[in-house]
């Protein structure tokens, strides 16, 4: 599977590169085959999205390969579980969509009918309140 970690250059974004699974790729221009340079460039937030999450996944996969004390570790863990748990049910779902799952909070508030504002607020007190209590 291809994975993408750079974003296109700014230079290099009034073309399409579509890679396919088979190594063959095609390249959209603009005024062709009815492309026009909003779709290009809606390819382009797309594949600058995924990049953000491959290197995120990335970042993730460093941290865990890192070699840690398992105890002290585990101890955490189970504390910050319990703090967790402490939260309201509204709190803990949110804390799991965004935190754990790593859902944007844009995604998460558009499924709740809610401000991203809302969502941003909302994180900051599950963050104090862990915080406070760990």
């Amino acid at each position: 599977m291809y994975m993408k970690f750079r974003k296109t250059r700014t230079a290099a974004r009034s073309v399409y590169i579509y890679r396919f699974a088979d190594g063959t790729v095609a390249v959209l221009h603009s005024g062709e085959q009815g492309v026009s340079t909003e779709i290009i460039d809606f390819l382009h937030k797309l594949d600058d999205r995924e990049v953000y999450r491959n290197l995120k996944q990335r970042k993730v996969k460093e941290h865990c390969a890192k070699p840690v004390d398992t105890e002290v570790e585990s101890l955490e863990i189970q504390r910050l579980h319990e703090v967790v748990s402490s939260l309201t049910l509204k709190q803990q779902d949110t804390y799991r969509r965004v935190v754990v799952e790593g859902n944007p909070m844009t995604q998460v508030a558009r499924e709740e009918g809610v401000s991203e504002t809302a969502i941003r607020h909302r994180m900051a007190k599950i963050k104090a309140q862990i915080k406070k209590k760990f």
